[in-house]
């Protein structure tokens, strides 16, 4: 359904947000302002694998936490800064936190034996029973391979976004994700490791939990199919 507006509606609505707009930012970082990032992800890949396709469906997406924080106020986180991603990959794209949506029904489908046994393998292997579905009209259209973004920290200081890795490199190879907040910039790395390789997980310092108290958390990857 559209929602339509008469004109001067429409006006009120208009003159309001731009108000807003101009209140809440995003602002420029204090001069002590840093990034915390991941330290870097090795994932597990196979190149000679049906899942190695450009736009296959198929692919890796790793839930990226970066941290604004303060050195000049006690590492305080710092909300409302705007954050520049980069993918040094045109086969890893970068997908906003709202595109990537929670699906129970893959999960229950596997269990219910919906789906053959050897793709509930595929996409649960290590990553356990979390599924993730990334929205239409991002990386389901061919040709649309987005490999920057900005996105804003929220009051945690944190800002989130996805990176699919839709076909990755031979064995030892990687690329770089670079983030910037106009004074300071960082990068983390992405290593492929060959078939007989585990997928790890690495350690990131500063990463605002769930709780809200910055700490040493741990990074995943997750396999996941998009349909």
């Amino acid at each position: 359904m559209k929602h339509r507006f008469n004109d001067g509606v429409r006006s009120g609505v208009v003159a309001s947000a731009a108000l807003l707009s101009a209140c809440v930012g995003p602002f420029p970082p204090p001069p002590g302002a840093y990034l915390a990032v991941p330290d870097g992800f090795d994932v597990s890949w196979d190149i000679t694998q049906a899942y190695n396709a450009i736009d296959d469906g198929y692919g890796f997406l790793i839930l990226l936490t970066v941290v604004v924080q303060d050195a000049d106020n006690g590492d305080l986180p710092v909300n409302n800064v705007q954050v520049e991603i980069l993918s040094g990959f045109e086969g890893a794209y970068l997908i906003p936190e709202a595109a990537i949506l929670a699906d129970t029904s893959v999960a229950e489908g596997c269990e219910n034996g919906q789906y053959p046994e050897d793709e509930c393998e595929l996409w649960f292997g290590e990553a356990g029973t979390d599924f993730r579905e990334i929205a239409d009209g991002y990386v389901d259209i061919d040709n649309f391979h987005p490999t920057y973004m900005t996105t804003v920290t929220d009051r945690r200081g944190a800002a989130h976004a996805g990176l699919f890795i839709d076909t990755g490199m031979d064995d030892g190879y990687g690329f770089n994700v670079y983030f910037n907040i106009g004074i300071k910039d960082a990068e983390m790395e992405v290593t492929f490791l060959g078939p007989e390789e585990d997928t790890e997980t690495t350690d990131t310092s500063g990463e605002t939990g769930e709780t809200g108290e910055t700490g040493d958390t741990t990074e995943t990857t997750e396999t996941t199919p998009i349909e």
